[in-house]
């Protein structure tokens, strides 16, 4: 049974107050669709074996690159197998459920193995508009394969091409503009999502009353009233009252975290319906397996939502000001820059006598012995050696923590403190080490790790 194995979330860790005591996700400035998309695969494999993955699927529409592989990058960040397939999905608010579906489909022609699947955003609306307090920065992933484990499996799917009237922007701009008010609802949106939900009724023999929930993306957050009322659904049972929480529309993470949000709150044998809006739409029909009774209620959503911290209103909107203008922060560098935009985690061994160095070193330190470093991965964690904090760093909040962080394993190393730096570090604290961008090279972001206190990791 090809199906859903596992899932994980990513939520960045600031966020801005809205009405009603909510918070909406945003990124940081070295936070971006990479950091994210490893976070939630991270927490997707922790208990998968990941050099069985076959594939890479990433669909955003706010990647960091104009022409190179988004996908290819965090395979590498990952450590996938060499082999693996790498393929980007862009262009629409819909690819993250089209690579939902291809995902299905690449596993059921190489006999179940597993396809990960990564939806991630980092959305700037034009600053001052309505849609700035509607969108929000998430990554959401999925691991499609064979297995007894599997919450849930894809029974029907249908596709429709609609106007183009949504939610746009052009190459080269930051700024996400906003849907054609009204026209949007009445002219893209309900046609295209009612023909693709009506086409798979015709096709399957499905009804109105077959599913349990029918969660339908909506950019502008309720455009998909009117087509759920044309359907025949019952708006106050089927359809879920603000599932997540005002956390904002996550571009094409959303319809995958709605998917998320539904799963854990369905039992054995219910069917969702999932339908997605992008010049058209996604209609997909997704049973719940035996494996779905594994899924605790309080993940992985709200585990993720709980890791949202409060951010002051005015730095919030002074992030979201340099973030659109493509400010890059003043930063550390790390020690060694790479061409593909990522600095390894690696470290070096002592074949002699074990000792282990974050540095290169030709003469052991330990047992002096000579031309005995071998490459060795250095741990995630680590406790607190010692910590500074530098102030007047331009461009960045004060202060800038750094601390030489003893490493889970061996090795010692500097790190810069992720987040604003409102929580100083102690000595001997439990820290993690979590993928941030350090820093804009001339051939694109470099990828390094910073340290985050253990109490702080959702």
């Amino acid at each position: 049974m090809i199906g859903l194995l596992a899932t994980g979330i990513a939520l960045p860790d600031g966020g801005r107050s809205r009405p009603g005591g909510r918070r909406t996700p945003i990124a940081d400035l070295d936070e971006d669709v990479i950091t994210l998309a490893v976070a939630a695969a991270e927490r997707c494999l922790a208990r998968q074996d990941r050099s069985r993955v076959t594939a890479l699927y990433l669909a955003t529409t706010s990647g960091p690159f104009a022409e190179r592989s988004t996908a290819a990058l965090a395979a590498r960040i990952l450590d996938l197998p060499g082999n693996v397939r790498t393929v980007d999905f862009s262009g629409s608010l819909r690819s993250g459920t089209d690579a939902l579906l291809a995902a299905f489909e690449t596993a059921a022609t190489r006999g179940g193995a597993p396809v990960l699947v990564v939806a991630s955003e980092v959305r700037r609306p034009e600053e001052g508009s309505r849609d700035a307090e509607r969108n929000c920065d998430a990554a959401v992933a999925f691991l499609v394969g064979e297995g007894d484990a599997c919450c849930a499996v894809l029974k029907a799917n249908a596709s429709t091409t609609g106007r183009a009237l949504g939610p746009l922007r052009r190459g080269g701009e930051t700024s996400v503009r906003p849907a054609a008010g009204a026209l949007f609802g009445s002219l893209a949106y309900a046609p295209a999502v009612a023909a693709a939900a009506k086409l798979l009724f015709t096709r399957f023999g499905y009804s109105p009353s077959s599913f349990r929930y029918v969660l339908m993306d909506a950019p502008d957050g309720h455009c998909h009233l009117r087509p759920a009322v044309d359907l025949g659904l019952d708006v106050d049972v089927q359809l879920p009252a603000d599932p997540l929480l005002g956390l904002g529309h996550a571009g094409t993470a959303h319809p995958l975290l709605l998917l998320a949000w539904a799963i854990p709150r369905c039992a054995a044998g219910e069917q969702v319906l999932l339908v997605s809006w992008g010049e058209g739409a996604d209609a997909l029909v997704l049973e719940m397996a035996p494996g779905v009774l594994a899924v605790r209620e309080d993940q992985p959503f709200r585990t993720a939502l709980t890791s949202v911290k409060e951010l002051p209103a005015g730095e919030a909107r002074l992030r979201w000001r340099r973030a659109s203008q493509g400010e890059a922060a003043v930063i550390p560098r790390a020690a060694g820059e790479v061409h593909e935009g990522f600095v390894p985690l690696r470290g070096y061994a002592c074949q002699a006598c074990g000792a282990v160095l974050a540095i290169p070193f030709a003469v052991c330190p330990a047992c002096g012995e000579r031309d005995s470093a071998r490459g060795k991965e250095l741990g995630r964690t680590g406790v607190v050696y010692t910590y500074t904090g530098l102030h007047g760093v331009p461009g960045r909040p004060a202060p800038l923590l750094l601390a030489v962080v003893d490493l889970v394993g061996g090795g010692r190393m500097l790190v810069q403190f992720a987040g604003k730096g409102a929580v100083h570090p102690a000595i001997g604290d439990e820290v993690e080490l979590v993928l941030r961008r350090l820093y804009d090279s001339p051939r694109g972001p470099i990828y390094h790790y910073k340290a985050r206190l253990r109490e702080e990791t959702p």
